[in-house]
């Protein structure tokens, strides 16, 4: 009548951890499209593609950096130099990790998005005849 796996007391502590992990975390994405619209490629580099987006509930535009190297845990997602200092760091200058995704062994780093990066400002302020980048 019953499946004794499933009215094992573990199992429903372990079902109960669950809920309350995915009801703190929010809405679970099985894709990153899911929760974001991609509106332009910015740029590929030799660890990853960036896109420009926009988070669909929010409308907030975001950049998503992309990797490039497939990672097989989420352990070794954690332990990258990149992914540590990012959390770690917080200042006006540095553009901020808003969240990171892990799908298909696929990982994703989701940042706040500014129009304008020091090397095209760098390089309007020289053809515009500036000798710093305060002028």
């Amino acid at each position: 009548m019953f499946d004794t796996e499933e009215t094992t007391p573990t199992s429903i502590k372990n079902k109960r951890k669950e809920k309350k992990r995915k009801k703190k975390q929010g809405k679970v994405y099985k894709n990153i499209m899911e929760k974001y619209n991609i509106i332009v490629e910015l740029g590929r580099g030799a660890f990853g593609i960036v896109r420009k987006a926009q988070n669909k509930e929010t409308k907030e535009i975001v950049a998503i950096k992309q990797m490039i190297q497939e990672y097989e845990t989420w352990e070794e997602c954690i332990n990258l130099r990149e992914l540590k200092s990012l959390r770690k760091l917080t200042h006006v200058n540095i553009i901020k990790l808003k969240e990171v995704f892990r799908v298909k062994k696929q990982l994703s780093f989701v940042f706040e998005y500014v129009e304008k990066n020091i090397f095209k400002l760098y390089e309007t302020a020289k053809t515009d005849g500036a000798t710093s980048l305060s002028d």
